[in-house]
Order: structure tokens, then C-alpha cells, then sequence
């Protein structure tokens, strides 16, 4: 069947890359239950987590912080590692489930 995209960031995060981090752990959590109209997530992420406003010819590139994002908040490498794990076991959890469903519905020869 059709499965959707769950966009971790922008309005479920309140734009705060926190908020990535619980919008993910309640994807996990959906998934890990036995959802499978969930197909994939979106999350900023980028080097350095957070952001920096960047005000095109007053901001000076020495100023900025190499790896921040100048848009959006975004979630570091590790977090980024950390949630893609979290989220790679709720799939193999959901797996498992499905195929115990499978066992169980399967008559015995």
C-alpha cells in the first residue's frame, strides 16, 4: 500500500532541532508498533546543530560558524546517527512483529 513521508522538522519540531528529536522518537515509536503506512521521515541536519542568521552583505564569513546551517535549525552528526539508528531498530522491531503475525496466521503442515 501507499506510505508517507512524516516531516520530523519545520511545524512538528517547532523548528527547534530539539524538537526533531521527539517528533522522530514518536515516528519510532509508530513504526516499532506495527505502522506501516509510515514509509520515511524528513530532519535537517548538518554539522553543527542549531542555526545562524546570516544577513546577506552585513553578516562577514568570519563570523559564521563552519557546519551551522544559515536556514533552518538543524540536528548535529551524532544526533543525525543516533536518530537513524533509534529509527533502523523500529523497523527491524516492526519486522519482527509482522513476521511473528505471518508464523502465527500460517497453517501448520
Amino acid at each position: 500500500g501507499s506510505q508517507i513521508l512524516i516531516d520530523c522538522s519545520h511545524g512538528n519540531s517547532g523548528k527547534k532541532f530539539e524538537g526533531e528529536v521527539v517528533a522522530c522518537g514518536s515516528v519510532a515509536q509508530q513504526v516499532a508498533a506495527g505502522n506501516t503506512a509510515i514509509g520515511g521521515v524528513l530532519i535537517e541536519s548538518f554539522l553543527v546543530a542549531g542555526n545562524q542568521k546570516l544577513e546577506p552583505g552585513v553578516t562577514k564569513v568570519e563570523d559564521l560558524q563552519y557546519g551551522c546551517s544559515v536556514t533552518d535549525s538543524c540536528l548535529d552528526f551524532n544526533m543525525t546517527q543516533d536518530l537513524l539508528q533509534q529509527l533502523r531498530q523500529s523497523v527491524v522491531t516492526r519486522r519482527q512483529g509482522l513476521a511473528k503475525s505471518w508464523q502465527i496466521g500460517r497453517p501448520h503442515v
